[in-house]
């Protein structure tokens, strides 16, 4: 067996084996497939293909060894082809950990395997690679910040005091933060919201502390380089961000002021639109859909603009001579979080405003 990885085999019975127990890394280290060649008594007990986690545990299971001991078996999916039953984990297994699979037959110990995860290449520290807005101008009632890193973070309620806003004297707004947290997938985006406890008239956190930002005041958004990646190394630097606040803006997105250009017939150009004021840079990403005059949706690649007042569509194939509509959806945000819809924030006492139209239709020129 492969040195590199640091397998080894321990016999715990003089039973003779039926087929050899493997531990089979990828070409990632971290994923594993576990597999073992059943004699056919056993297998015969168990289904063809899919094993459920508790009769799958009943003869296979890997777990991680630590201080000598086992711990729990770990989760994952079980499948029985002919003799050989596999287990692939659920979750990956951690660098430089050692694990061990087991095979038992009537709940006695037949046949181990341990491998030692090799530890990660190494790679550069984790940065700062984007920070939603862009704009260097934002309303005191801003309410979220996009952080994208190069390298998947390590979360944590630490994250919310190694992320801070100084105001013009360098000072640190305190409980600036909704402490709720908000990554993609792969841990690589963040979402980071002003406590909109303190952006909402009349609710009580803004009336004991204030709001976050007022207007016409300079601030400083400051991510600390003693944040960890999801291997606990820091940061490669502090990234910090800095802005100045306008007035607030607690009026609803009036789709009747973009402005639409129409692309030309036979062209794969893109359609446009621009705003008279930024929007939220993933939601113009995912809640404008464009559909062809027979209502279905067209295949194309969204770009939005940097300062995210521009949206544009480039179509998967030359435009036809027809009307097209793009659709918005009510859950559309600007920077503010108002909505096609209504206000973040609403006045009661305030006549509430006509419903829009969510489309805005367009046909291209010749």
């Amino acid at each position: 067996m492969s040195a590199i990885h640091c397998v080894t085999l321990v016999l715990l019975a003089a039973t003779p084996l039926d087929g050899e127990l493997r531990i089979t890394p990828s070409k990632d280290n971290t994923v594993v497939e576990v597999s073992v060649e059943l004699p056919k008594s056993v297998a015969d007990k168990l289904p063809a293909g899919k094993v459920s986690q508790d009769d799958g545990e009943d003869v296979l299971q890997l777990c991680l060894v630590l201080d000598g001991k086992e711990s729990l078996p770990m989760l994952g999916s079980y499948k029985r082809e002919g003799l050989k039953l596999t287990f692939v984990p659920r979750v990956p297994l951690q660098p430089e950990k050692t694990y061990q699979a087991t095979y038992f037959q009537a709940a006695k110990k037949i046949e181990s395997v341990t491998y030692k995860v090799p530890a990660r290449p190494a790679t550069p520290p984790a940065e700062v690679v984007a920070v939603w807005p862009t704009d260097d101008v934002l309303p005191a009632n801003h309410l979220r910040f996009y952080i994208q890193f190069s390298r998947p973070m390590r979360g944590g309620e630490e994250i919310f005091n190694q992320i801070k806003l100084l105001d013009g004297g360098g000072e640190e707004i305190t409980d600036a933060w909704l402490p709720d947290e908000l990554w993609n997938e792969d841990g690589t985006l963040l979402t980071l919201l002003i406590h909109p406890g303190r952006i909402k008239w009349g609710v009580l956190l803004r009336l004991l502390l204030g709001p976050v930002l007022e207007p016409n005041r300079n601030y400083t958004l400051v991510i600390s380089g003693e944040m960890l990646d999801a291997d606990g190394r820091k940061l490669s630097k502090e990234f910090r961000k800095k802005f100045r606040t306008s007035d607030e803006d607690r009026a609803r997105i009036e789709l009747s002021t973009w402005k639409v250009q129409a692309p030309k017939i036979g062209e794969a150009a893109p359609v446009s639109l621009a705003f008279p004021k930024a929007l939220d840079h993933k939601c113009l990403e995912r809640f404008l859909t464009l559909k062809d005059t027979k209502g279905a949706v067209v295949a194309g690649k969204v770009e939005v603009g940097k300062d995210g007042r521009s949206w544009k569509f480039v179509p998967a194939k030359a435009w036809t001579d027809q009307e097209y509509t793009i659709h918005v959806d009510p859950l559309l945000e600007d920077v503010a979080g108002n909505t096609p819809a209504t206000a973040f924030d609403v006045d009661v006492d305030a006549p509430v405003p006509a419903a829009q139209k969510m489309s805005l239709a367009f046909r291209p020129t010749k």
